[in-house]
């Protein structure tokens, strides 16, 4: 008796498709994660050292701690 013979004629557990459509839906939603980790990593900036204190930013900063050493 074939699957949709024994369709016809009552309750079928039918694992086999179901086993098949949960592997496709793996592979898929892996390729997808993956897909979408590489572009999120292309789109991050290179990494940059901070942009330095201005001088007149570090010359109070002087001013200051000499003051307090007083």
């Amino acid at each position: 008796m074939t699957y949709d013979e024994a369709k016809k004629v009552g309750a079928v557990i039918g694992y086999g498709q179901f086993i098949t459509v949960a592997v496709n839906f793996l592979i898929i939603a892996g390729v997808l994660f993956l897909v979408i980790q590489l572009f999120e990593r292309l789109k991050k900036p290179a990494v940059t050292a901070p942009p330095s204190q201005p001088r007149t930013e570090v010359l109070l900063e002087e001013i200051r701690d000499a003051i307090r050493n007083r």
